[in-house]
């Protein structure tokens, strides 16, 4: 399958006059079978990016969400409100698991930032699973990648919120 990538979301922006720069991650994928946008950035450029770059957000077939971070996921409501359609969004089933960073003093959410029930009203069709699949011919998802080394057990600044409070459960990106 040919794939046309158009980053929307990065870390740095260089040489386009109009598009911003943010912590956070979100490409436009161009593609035979349609087209997808993987992750949505952290929120509130993605559109700007989109128009400055000339991608048409209206022509997505899907969201593709790598893992839950805020950087990831922050700008999927935007995005949706802007559709005004239903879309389906791929992920994995503990998309919205309840993790936290403790680098500061306080716990400082780092998840999806909006309740799966608000995303819904507003048109996402979630079709989560932790299993390697095709979305359309030629475009996978790996499903859940076992972590096997300790650099892979994310750091100790990433905890779930557990039932007996945050930290019960093992830090997990």
């Amino acid at each position: 399958m040919k794939v046309k990538a158009t980053v929307l979301v990065d870390n740095y922006a260089f040489g386009i006059n109009g598009v911003l720069a943010q912590h956070g991650w979100a490409v436009f994928l161009e593609t035979d079978q349609g087209n997808y946008l993987l992750d949505t950035g952290a929120g509130k450029i993605i559109l700007n990016n989109a128009h400055v770059l000339g991608v048409d957000l209206t022509s997505i077939r899907g969201i593709i969400l790598s893992h839950h971070h805020h950087d990831h996921t922050g700008g999927i409501l935007e995005v949706l409100e802007y559709l005004k359609r239903p879309v389906d969004v791929y992920a994995h089933t503990e998309l919205f698991k309840d993790s936290y960073s403790t680098r500061t003093d306080q716990l400082s959410h780092s998840g999806v930032p909006f309740k799966r029930e608000v995303l819904e009203s507003k048109g996402a069709r979630f079709d989560l699973s932790k299993e390697f699949r095709s979305i359309v011919p030629g475009l996978f998802m790996t499903g859940q990648v076992p972590r096997l080394t300790a650099y892979e057990k994310g750091g100790p600044h990433q905890v779930i919120r557990g039932s007996a409070g945050a930290g019960a459960g093992s830090a997990s990106r």
